[in-house]
């Protein structure tokens, strides 16, 4: 029967590759093992070769993936991560990215919105830090005058001035009859917005 060897302080928990640190076992045995190991600890890596051993490979994988998100998001923290994060940047400076690939992050970033995973990308920190430096960062200036703009049109004052400014929000009477504004007029009258439209502005309210 085949033997594996085995570590008896796990690689993962820092043992190291000495004969002293070695044993061999039957593939039972090392299951056996990794078991013992992970109810002692509780490390998922041992829970994994404790599965996949035992031929439990569906368990297996998705603690496999779990340790896997776990190990990434321990990297990112780490000082290694900003070296790394360099490296990508330079790598896809100046690359242009086919329309399929740009299809397929936009429905990934959609779903990771939807199912609110998008907030584990930054911790909370990163957020203020970008919110407070939003405008320090690399942005033209047309870029920032679009940006008051946009926030100056969607501001609730400015969209009641315009809905208090706006014909169509106005009451109307016709034949009598006072409506909320011209387009309920019209839809009351049973005809078209822009019909209307051309008879109030005529004071032709009976020609429909």
């Amino acid at each position: 029967m085949p033997k594996h060897k085995h570590h008896i302080v796990p690689k993962h928990a820092g043992g190291s590759n000495d004969p002293s640190n070695i044993v061999s076992l039957t593939v039972q045995e090392h299951a056996e093992a990794h078991r013992l190991l992970w109810e002692k600890h509780g490390l998922t890596a041992d829970f994994v070769a404790w599965k996949m051993l035992s031929g439990k490979t569906d368990e297996a994988e998705q603690a496999r993936l779990e340790l896997a998100k776990e190990g990434f998001v321990k990297f990112l923290k780490s000082e290694r991560s900003d070296s790394w994060k360099q490296s990508i940047s330079k790598s896809l400076l100046g690359r242009k990215q086919s329309e399929e690939s740009k299809s397929k992050k936009s429905k990934a970033l959609k779903q990771a919105y939807l199912d609110g995973k998008r907030d584990t990308w930054f911790s909370s920190a990163d957020k203020s830090f970008f919110q407070k430096n939003y405008d320090a960062f690399k942005m033209s200036e047309g870029r920032k005058k679009s940006m008051k703009w946009k926030q100056s049109v969607t501001s609730d004052e400015y969209r009641k001035k315009k809905s208090e400014s706006d014909p169509r929000s106005k009451s109307v009477t016709v034949n009598g009859v006072k409506y909320s504004s011209i387009r309920s007029a019209a839809k009351g009258c049973g005809i078209p917005y822009s019909r209307m439209r051309v008879l109030l502005d005529g004071k032709d309210f009976l020609s429909f």
